[in-house]
């Protein structure tokens, strides 16, 4: 429904990411990405920069499949980067950034 309606959307599977790197590394596989992050403040990056790497999407979604699995700190920060980034994203670009978390 979401690719019907003009978002990326990507599904990134969080079972057996046992740190932030793997974290990183499923999130360039859902993005069909040889690479998308190294650290944090490039992961932060990375979000804020997809209305130029996609600028055709009407937002970004990220389906954050078996959620619970990872880390509590990988997941904290990750909130928090999604956060940050969905803010700078409507604030520059008026297009939404949501990552659903099951």
């Amino acid at each position: 429904a979401l690719r019907g309606a003009g978002w990326l959307a990507a599904r990134v599977d969080c079972s057996g990411l046992d740190g932030k790197e793997a974290l990183f590394s499923a999130f360039a596989a859902a993005l069909g990405r040889e690479y998308f992050a190294s650290g944090w403040d490039a992961f932060d990056d990375a979000l804020g920069s997809l209305p130029y790497d996609e600028p055709e999407a009407a937002g970004y979604a990220f389906l954050m499949e078996n959620y619970a699995s990872l880390p509590a700190d990988v997941a904290a920060t990750f909130e928090s980067s999604v956060k940050d980034a969905a803010a700078s994203v409507v604030s520059n670009h008026a297009r939404p950034l949501r990552a659903l978390l099951f």
